[in-house]
């Protein structure tokens, strides 16, 4: 379910690309929490940034630790298991766009890791 939560947030913040600019910081956590707030009782705790307008805006749900009842906090941190081969594609990906590698620079792509 976390792999879902985490999926569903970088969803929701792709969605978000064209319209941030237009969006003020309350409109953007009502958005946040209203989409994200709801499955945060099945995973216990999300943290959610969004780049805008060149600030990064933190929203913090829930617990990072049920068992202590800590909040999540911006400095929280959470295992991404297997959803971290998502975040090397996207850097790839990126990388690529802006002409700093090829999909054919083998060598350079194994460097990465």
């Amino acid at each position: 379910m976390r792999t879902a939560l985490i999926a569903m947030a970088a969803v929701l913040l792709a969605g978000l690309n064209g319209t941030c600019a237009a969006m003020s910081d309350a409109d953007l956590e009502r958005l946040i929490t209203r989409e994200i707030a709801p499955m945060v009782d099945e995973v216990g705790g999300a943290a959610i940034a969004v780049r805008m307008d060149g600030r990064t805006k933190f929203f913090n749900y829930g617990l990072a630790e049920r068992a202590n009842e800590r909040p999540v906090t911006s400095d929280s941190l959470f295992n991404v298991a297997s959803i971290r081969k998502v975040f090397e594609a996207t850097l790839l990906a990126q990388a690529v766009k802006l002409g700093e590698l090829a999909l054919a620079d083998r060598g350079a792509i194994a460097e990465c890791w």
